[in-house]
């Protein structure tokens, strides 16, 4: 996760399916001791000739021998942004229960 150089390409690989993708922000963070990216993305979106402004967020676990993705993924208008703070406390909550036993 100190590879800041692994971290860009694979937020860039992560958004891949988005055009004119735009990296709001991305860090490096602990999701139940777990070290974890997460990244913010806005883009567009195609779909049967229509096109559609998207935002996402994403949290990626490495958690041992996985890689666990939450995301969160919406028209990037005022309800993501209203959203954005569940998602959160969504992802706050996720715990893993084999590492207490």
């Amino acid at each position: 996760m100190s590879d800041e150089s692994f971290v860009n390409e694979f937020v860039e690989e992560s958004s891949f399916f988005m055009k004119n993708s735009d990296v709001i922000d991305k860090s490096v963070v602990t999701i139940d001791t777990y070290p974890s990216v997460t990244f913010k993305v806005r883009g567009k979106m195609e779909r049967s000739g229509i096109t559609i402004p998207m935002i996402m967020r994403c949290w990626v676990v490495f958690y041992e021998d996985k890689i666990v993705f939450l995301q969160s993924m919406g028209i990037d208008n005022a309800e993501f942004k209203a959203l954005e703070q569940l998602y959160f406390l969504i992802t706050n909550s996720v715990i893993f229960p084999d590492q207490y036993k």
